[in-house]
């Protein structure tokens, strides 16, 4: 959604080529479009997307949007799969 608003992506069908890396899941491991990112949970696709956001635009859509624990200290590719503050604990 972050993507689309700030014109980093342009739609569903946008893609981006794949880098050649091989995943342990099969349907990772080619070109994708958002739609087909989205639909097989593609990590390195929204990993992408996410280092063309920016640290300072992601941290301010994510709390803006009360996302998640609204921790992006976990690094911009990563933030959502590593990152661990506790918002009761803050």
């Amino acid at each position: 959604m972050i993507a689309l608003e700030i014109g980093v992506a342009s739609g569903p069908e946008f893609s981006l080529k794949w880098n050649g890396v091989i995943y342990p899941i099969a349907s990772w491991n080619r070109d994708q479009t958002m739609r087909s990112a989205f639909s097989d949970s593609v990590v390195w696709f929204y990993q992408e997307m996410a280092s063309r956001i920016g640290p300072e635009r992601m941290s301010d859509y994510v709390n803006r949007l009360d996302y998640g624990n609204g921790d992006v200290s976990g690094g911009i590719t990563n933030f959502w799969l590593e990152s661990h503050k506790c918002p009761v604990m803050a």
